[in-house]
């Protein structure tokens, strides 16, 4: 059934699945609610143009942001324009680089705004791998030789996961590029699909792990990075997230991540055992715990990732002296990620509390707004997994055992 009148966070809650297909709310003013069978809810705009424009999904994006969005684009619709246009006006003289402050400045794709997470990683893998090399053609010139030079330049340097993420981003921007009419078509319209998409099932055993603790401050690489990788081990939380961390997201056990630092863009607190905190030790002077000495800032997300892979065994040549490498099947920082949850599966803890643990999105308005939710079970779940780890490496971590 229909909603009747205007929406409110409750009312769209509280819509239940069709059972055979897709069905539309609205409250009128452009703004509609898509509701699949399976309970998905989409915002849409409908308006002049006569066509359908996503917003959003909820509850990621809640009522509020919905009809933000959908104000700001039935401004366009009105006038018959296309709202993946907007602000974006140049001349067949546009640089890639130029097209690339603007759709960044702007931040607007499929789904809505981008997260100040993804943002940041969009400008930083262009920065680093696209705009030094074409960033000053003419959008309007760039081949698809061009475009695969680039790519290859990452695949050959062995980052082949990344490089499908390069990918990506660069067929996106073409494809815009092409929408709002720069250009005639996508340079990549015919390039099939560049880099590998990893599994990700790497899990370390009990062997590993406590050969990984014992040895990890031995390995080519400062104590700073040796810290942060035991901290993601023990945490269960994203690298750059990790990496991040200052004193005034720590209060007590608790640590609190602004939704600014999370991939799904929600606060997210985690409990840190006795051994987390002991890592963490002192701040530095601007306040990041695992801070560079060099730049004040905490140090790179992705140095952690660096420095293990020159650690396996079998990875010597990429090391600058005989330092002893780990006996262990290659890994990345992630699986200790993976590592964390499935040995909380193990531990008997549920999919919703190990998937609170790892601030993976719960599709509900209490799961958005109660940041304080699963608390408790968080702090046992930790305290669990501190304790099967003391248990696996025998007690020789050296970390204090806290009893509550």
């Amino acid at each position: 059934m229909a909603i009747k009148g205007r929406f409110t966070d409750l009312s769209v809650e509280k819509i239940k699945p069709p059972t055979d297909r897709e069905q539309l709310h609205t409250e009128g003013n452009g703004l509609y609610l898509r509701v699949s069978p399976k309970g998905k809810k989409v915002w849409l705009h409908y308006g002049k143009t006569r066509k359908w424009h996503k917003l959003g999904e909820f509850p990621g994006m809640q009522l509020k942001e919905a009809r933000q969005q959908n104000d700001k684009i039935k401004q366009f619709t009105d006038k018959g324009q296309n709202p993946s246009e907007i602000n974006l006006q140049f001349s067949g003289d546009s640089t890639v680089r130029d097209f690339f402050k603007d759709w960044t400045e702007k931040a607007i794709g499929k789904n809505g705004p981008w997260s100040p997470l993804y943002k940041k990683n969009v400008i930083y893998l262009f920065e680093a791998d696209v705009l030094p090399f074409i960033g000053g053609m003419k959008i309007k010139e760039v081949k698809k030789a061009d475009v695969n030079q680039v790519i290859q330049r990452v695949i050959d340097r062995g980052a082949t996961g990344y490089a499908r993420h390069v990918y990506r981003r660069l067929n996106r921007f073409f494809n815009l590029a092409a929408e709002v009419d720069l250009i005639e078509t996508s340079p990549m319209s015919t390039m099939p699909t560049k880099g590998t998409a990893k599994t990700g099932d790497r899990v370390l055993k009990a062997d590993e792990i406590k050969n990984f603790l014992t040895n990890i401050t031995k390995m080519d690489m400062d104590i700073t990075t040796s810290k942060v990788l035991e901290f993601m081990l023990r945490t269960g939380q994203r690298p750059g997230e990790c990496a991040g961390i200052c004193k005034d997201e720590v209060e007590g056990n608790w640590w609190t991540i602004p939704g600014e630092r999370t991939k799904n863009g929600l606060v997210h607190r985690v409990y840190l055992t006795a051994e987390a905190i002991e890592l963490l030790g002192d701040p530095g002077q601007n306040g990041y715990f695992f801070e560079s000495p060099v730049t004040g800032k905490p140090i790179f997300r992705n140095a952690p990732a660096k420095a293990l892979r020159r650690s396996i065994k079998g990875n010597e040549k990429t090391q600058k002296d005989k330092t002893p490498t780990l006996p262990m099947e290659d890994f990345t920082p992630r699986d200790l990620r993976r590592t964390c949850a499935t040995h909380l599966a193990e531990l008997g803890y549920t999919d919703d509390i190990i998937g609170a643990v790892l601030n993976h999105k719960k599709r509900t308005v209490t799961g958005i707004y109660n940041r304080h939710q699963y608390d408790k079970e968080k702090q046992k779940a930790m305290i669990a997994w501190a304790a099967k780890i003391e248990k696996m490496c025998g007690g020789k971590t050296g970390a204090k055992v806290i009893h509550i």
